[in-house]
């Protein structure tokens, strides 16, 4: 007989009896990994802050054209319905506020969330990053890092999730998102990091096949 999980089944997992692996390893960033998170939650805020004042605008009707195809595309929002400016007004401010108050970067090497982009784990005023996935992560297109912040502080700050699907997956990608019925794109973490990639690091406009 042996110790499942070195008899502690909350801390690690025990797939097979031969290892015991720590389910989360959290650890400190190095110090070029502290400074590409820095850097990408700075100019999300200075984006942000940018588009807030652009909703807020009394010309916004008039102007703004990139803004209004990119939530349409992306999050379902008609803009020329006052409601849905008033809307995204509101979890754009939630958002500026999530980043301003998540202060760092941790990273997870442990089998939990081995793959996984990142997450914000309730305990943390940090977000937790997936470590397998962060050279994925580029400066610009679609799956960059700003991206990535805005997407994971939207699901504590904007009340997003991951939109499950029929088929047991969740709605990940550019193809997935993009076919969501239109009620569930505001709902989607995925939505909310293309429609920021689109208006500020050259993300795609939309989906086609």
């Amino acid at each position: 007989m042996y110790a499942y999980a070195a008899n502690n089944p909350v801390r690690y997992i025990d797939p097979d009896g031969r290892e015991v692996v720590p389910e989360y390893d959290i650890r400190d960033p190095t110090e070029e990994q502290l400074k590409k998170f820095y850097n990408a939650r700075s100019s999300a805020k200075n984006n942000l802050d940018s588009l807030l004042s652009a909703l807020k605008s009394p010309s916004f009707k008039k102007e703004s054209a990139k803004i209004k195809e990119s939530a349409k595309n992306w999050l379902g929002l008609d803009l020329s319905k006052e409601e849905n400016i008033t809307l995204l007004k509101g979890k754009i401010e939630n958002i500026i506020k999530g980043i301003d108050e998540i202060k760092g970067l941790k990273m997870d090497y442990g089998e939990k969330h081995k793959g996984d982009m990142g997450y914000v784990k309730g305990e943390y005023d940090k977000i937790i990053y997936g470590s397998g996935e962060y050279d994925l992560l580029g400066d610009s297109g679609n799956d960059t890092f700003q991206g990535f912040i805005v997407h994971e502080i939207s699901h504590r700050y904007a009340n997003t999730v991951d939109v499950e699907l029929e088929n047991n997956k969740k709605a990940y990608g550019l193809k997935e998102s993009y076919k969501l019925p239109e009620d569930k794109k505001i709902l989607n973490g995925d939505n909310w990091e293309y429609f920021y990639e689109y208006l500020y690091t050259g993300g795609t406009p939309r989906w086609d096949e």
